[in-house]
């Protein structure tokens, strides 16, 4: 399970987009607003349910080593919802912008780490096509 390289590439994505939920994604005034904060004027409710969803689906891919074509369907599904996490963001920033007020969307650690997390689901990808292949060349010298 945690053998494959990929498995790895898998675990520290999920990481990451836990690790994000923690880091701040917007700021208002000089209030620094993370995922998890709850006091807030404006809560970016959509970034924590899309960043949860991509944790999650990282985790049980982990778990899914057996059947790989579900693995590398469940990984394109991933990096679809990471890259609807920056459309979310792209969206809670322009409407910020256009309810006005002291709220901005600030460029910090919570918003490069889903990227690095969208690279390992790349990366996760190439790795279990890898393995994909060998399998069936493996199936067609019997």
């Amino acid at each position: 399970m945690i053998q494959r390289i990929q498995s790895v590439y898998l675990f520290i994505a999920a990481a990451l987009l836990v690790v994000t939920m923690f880091f701040p994604v917007a700021a208002y005034g000089d209030v620094q607003i993370n995922l998890l904060d709850h006091d807030v004027p404006f809560h970016p409710y959509g970034l924590l349910l899309v960043a949860g969803a991509a944790a999650i689906i990282s985790l049980v891919n982990i778990f899914m080593f057996k059947n790989r074509t579900l693995q590398l369907r469940l990984c394109a599904i991933n990096i679809v919802v990471i890259t609807l996490y920056y459309l979310t963001y792209i969206v809670y920033g322009l409407l910020a912008k256009t309810v006005g007020g002291h709220l901005r969307f600030i460029i910090s650690i919570g918003t490069v780490l889903p990227a690095i997390s969208l690279i390992l689901m790349f990366m996760a990808f190439h790795g279990i096509k890898r393995d994909d292949d060998k399998v069936k060349a493996a199936d067609r010298l019997r």
